[in-house]
């Protein structure tokens, strides 16, 4: 078989699995069944897509041999001469390639139906709890990403900005709403509630909390109750969870 003088100017063909899937593409392209399909156009198209994979230098197997092989028996037998009106006799050559056109084919459907199947079946799964579980711990498994010591210095530089940013946001709301601290200490509000206690009557404590001014207030407030009834100073009363607060002074 020889190649054209310019065989090296064709462009690289593009790719395919095997010489049948290159016929079952000169098929589709001719639009008709694979028992009807014109062997002329097919040989055609066979033989210069193997003039420019031998360009190209592109690898073909044995099994590329063998189908040039066979359609060179086919072109053989079409060129020989035959007396007029003569019937046309059958044609074993074309029986074959057509007849393994039609395997290959169902066997290329069969490997599609397989693959889509196998994609239905993973996203089935995909939905399915179990699924998602053993996803997830195989993600946990997977080795912990490296962490150098430039990205911690990194991460501490950024914690300290946020920590800057947030302090001067809190100076400047205090600035605005005029806020500033009682610093008021348990002690001071201990002797506060100590005035406010009437022997032998009871004193609103819920109210009493309510009424202070900050919440630090309140806090030191609440730790002076506590102080004063671990002395048995006075006894508190709460008769159920979030129920008022009674006070009453043993003196």
């Amino acid at each position: 078989m020889a190649f054209p003088a310019n065989a090296a100017s064709l462009p690289r063909p593009e790719p395919f699995d095997g010489p049948l899937d290159l016929l079952l593409d000169e098929v589709r392209r001719q639009n008709v069944a694979i028992e009807g399909v014109a062997m002329a156009p097919l040989v055609a198209r066979f033989f210069e897509y193997f003039r420019s994979a031998a360009a190209g230098n592109l690898n073909l197997g044995i099994e590329w041999l063998h189908t040039a092989a066979v359609l060179i028996l086919w072109k053989s037998r079409a060129l020989l001469p035959r007396e007029p009106n003569a019937e046309s006799p059958a044609d074993p050559v074309r029986d074959q390639i057509v007849g393994q056109l039609l395997a290959h084919r169902q066997q290329v459907a069969a490997q599609l139906a397989q693959r889509q199947a196998a994609e239905a079946e993973r996203l089935s799964r995909a939905s399915d709890g179990e699924f998602r579980k053993e996803l997830a711990r195989e993600e946990a498994e997977e080795e912990a990403p490296f962490v150098s010591v430039w990205d911690l210095l990194q991460q501490a530089r950024e914690l300290a900005v946020w920590v800057r940013e947030h302090r001067q946001a809190r100076r400047c709301l205090r600035r605005s709403f005029d806020v500033s601290s009682d610093g008021v200490t348990v002690a001071q509000m201990t002797e506060y509630l100590r005035t406010q206690l009437v022997p032998g009557s009871k004193l609103d404590g819920t109210s009493l909390l309510q009424t202070q001014s900050s919440d630090d207030r309140r806090c030191c407030l609440f730790l002076g109750m506590l102080e004063l009834a671990r002395d048995h100073a006075l006894d508190i009363e709460q008769r159920e969870p979030f129920a008022a607060i009674w006070l009453r002074s043993h003196q």
